[in-house]
């Protein structure tokens, strides 16, 4: 059994550059611009091989994790191996392996994602063509301290900075970190509930590595919130087929059911 208590935030954005009204023959990309190699460019600038994120001020902002925080990272149930196996990857960047510091990097670090790349021709077979767009679309995973918007400013002045004021920046959602305190009776009565339906121990999470709307309902009243429920190995989160089994979701009955009977308690 889990119990997370905090999200991380999140800023969508699309980058698009555009070199010409239509796609032409792939003979002129002896003389004529690529799009595609032009925003590739602009990508490269802002992340290095090892992961390190180059936009100038990203991290002045953050907010380091408290002892209290960095205390739960010992007992979370975060299994590297089969983390490892069902991601379906060789190994984690940069090789790491050290249970602790995956998960400091998991809950505690903002990230810097391409979660799709568009240009040109894709279609079954061949087709030499000079494409005249291509487009990216960037999730980055902010931590408590990170501005949704400042970061997105940030972005547009570190393209412009390095040359690239041709590159269309276009902001999409955005959200803001939120963690909630760990030592209240709502988390208590949480860990209660679960406890005694399951007749075993809860580990408690700091922090997940996605996002939920946290922020929004909870920020200005620090109003607590946790996440748990149900699901399976088998769910494929924002994959294909993503899904819940209808044995989860009566799972999920149950434990709404617990939970909130502990919390009338207190």
């Amino acid at each position: 059994c889990e119990v997370t208590m905090g999200v991380k935030g999140l800023l969508y954005v699309y980058m698009k550059v555009k070199t010409a009204p239509r796609d032409a023959h792939s003979m002129y990309a002896a003389i004529a611009p690529n799009p595609a190699w032009r925003l590739i460019h602009a990508l490269a600038s802002m992340k290095n091989e090892k992961g390190e994120i180059l936009i100038d001020g990203f991290y002045d902002d953050i907010i380091p994790p408290s002892e209290t925080d960095l205390s739960y990272l010992d007992t979370d149930p975060f299994n590297p191996e089969g983390t490892r196996e069902y991601l379906g990857v060789d190994s984690f960047i940069g090789g790491e392996t050290d249970k602790k510091k995956l998960l400091y990097d998991l809950y505690f670090r903002p990230t810097c994602n391409i979660c799709g790349l568009t240009s040109g021709f894709q279609g079954e077979g061949s087709k030499t063509v000079l494409p005249s767009e291509a487009s990216v679309k960037i999730d980055f995973r902010l931590v408590p301290g990170m501005d949704p918007d400042h970061i997105f400013d940030l972005v547009r002045a570190h393209l412009d900075r390095h040359g690239f004021t041709d590159v269309e920046l276009i902001k999409g959602s955005g959200e803001p970190a939120f963690r909630s305190n760990l030592e209240t009776p709502f988390t208590k009565a949480i860990i209660n509930g679960l406890e005694k339906l399951y007749d075993r121990p809860v580990a408690l999470k700091v922090s997940s590595g996605g996002t939920s709307p946290m922020h929004a309902f909870c920020h200005k009243t620090d109003i607590p919130a946790g996440m748990f429920g149900a699901s399976s190995a088998t769910a494929n989160i924002h994959a294909p087929n993503e899904h819940l089994a209808c044995d989860a979701f009566i799972e999920m009955i149950k434990i709404n059911c617990a939970v909130m009977e502990e919390l009338s308690r207190y």
